[in-house]
């Protein structure tokens, strides 16, 4: 370790203290593991930001071995039931957004916005089942890669999966929105709500390209066997649409803008969530 010490300050790789006693730090920490990097690898790789980014890997590596369910080892039904009552969970919270919204304006709103949001409930679930379908062929694929150790190939799985989302989830809000209050005649809504319901609609699709996003995301994320991130992201997502909602509602007398709008925040950060884990 002194030898590591006088080579760095015959190097001047450090700048100042602070840097000094981080960069030895992480050396005593990861001198197991990377031993041999520092001992035989070339001074140039002796390097703060080279360093980092290592510790950055293994950080990663290990939430994600700690969210991961591998199916190989241990009891298979015990794995089955760690790993599906997530999921379930993830369904269940996702056709939450619209009950939530349903309540608090329900309480604080009045009768007309009630009716507006209950009239979209069916359309909305509807979305929510088909995106969740669409998701499964990338959980498919990824997992097939995956198992094959094809790294490779997970990577374009993903990257066209996202492409996907982004291209495909612009296409879908801009005809939701056009198209909102169609739906909504086709559907039947009353006369004296079909106005409320149609904002409420046309907002809602604007976050559809992050719902998307999630649900791609998280299908990937259970692919290779993390199930419980998706839905921890979820529940969160779900304390800041209720939050919201009652900020939008109460405070700013926002009504069915008000919940539509808390309900798209809460979805961009589920994916935003969801992405940073990919």
């Amino acid at each position: 370790m002194v030898i590591f010490v006088k080579r760095c300050v015959a190097l001047k790789k450090f700048s100042s203290i602070k840097n000094t006693i981080f960069y030895l730090i992480q050396k005593t920490i990861k001198i197991y593991f990377y031993e041999e990097i520092f001992i035989n690898s070339p001074l140039n790789l002796l390097d703060f930001k080279f360093l980092n980014s290592i510790m950055k890997g293994e950080k990663r590596r290990f939430l994600m071995k700690k969210h991961t369910v591998d199916m190989t080892k241990g009891s298979i039904f015990k794995h089955i039931i760690k790993f599906a009552i997530p999921i379930m969970l993830a369904g269940v919270l996702q056709t939450l957004y619209n009950a939530a919204d349903m309540v608090v304006v329900g309480k604080f709103a009045g009768k007309n916005d009630l009716a507006a949001v209950g009239s979209t409930s069916s359309a909305i679930n509807l979305l929510i089942s088909i995106f969740v379908g669409l998701s499964s062929a990338t959980n498919v694929i990824v997992a097939r890669k995956f198992g094959a150790g094809n790294k490779s190939g997970v990577s374009k799985a993903v990257h066209t999966a996202i492409a996907v989302c982004i291209c495909g989830g612009t296409a879908l809000m801009i005809l939701g929105i056009l198209l909102s209050r169609k739906i909504l005649v086709w559907m039947d809504s009353p006369d004296d709500v079909i106005g409320l319901a149609t904002l409420y609609m046309r907002i809602y699709f604007a976050g559809i390209p992050a719902m998307l996003l999630y649900n791609f995301g998280s299908a990937t994320m259970r692919a290779v066997g993390d199930a419980k991130r998706p839905t921890y992201f979820l529940m969160a997502s779900g304390l800041i649409n209720v939050s919201l909602n009652l900020v939008f509602v109460i405070i700013f007398k926002m009504g069915v803008a008000g919940v539509a709008t808390a309900t798209v925040i809460a979805q961009i950060v589920s994916a935003l969530l969801v992405l940073r884990c990919l």
